[in-house]
C-alpha cells in the first residue's frame, strides 16, 4: 500500500479539522456547513465513492459500508 499523499493530509484528513470541531458551537451556520461538507467528503473518500479521488489522494478504497450513503441516506443530511 502506498502512503497517503501530503495533499490528503492538507485537504481531507480528519486531523486538520480537530481544532475546528472542538470549537464547533462557536461557529456560524456557514462555517458549520463547511465542516459538515469536509467530513462528508472524507467519508466518501473512505467509502470509495469516487475511485479517482482515492487514486489522487493515495487512499485505499475501504468500502466497508460504514460510510455508504446509499445504505445510510441520513449521512447526506
Amino acid at each position: 500500500m502506498q502512503p497517503k499523499s501530503r495533499r490528503y493530509y492538507k485537504d481531507l484528513s480528519l486531523s486538520r479539522l480537530t481544532s475546528a470541531l472542538k470549537n464547533f458551537a462557536d461557529y456560524d451556520s456557514h462555517t458549520r456547513t463547511r465542516l459538515f461538507e469536509d467530513i462528508r467528503e472524507l467519508c466518501n473518500l473512505i467509502n470509495g465513492t469516487d475511485e479517482s479521488k482515492n487514486r489522487e489522494y493515495l487512499v485505499p478504497r475501504y468500502n466497508g459500508g460504514l460510510f455508504d450513503s446509499a445504505r445510510y441516506p441520513q449521512l447526506e443530511r
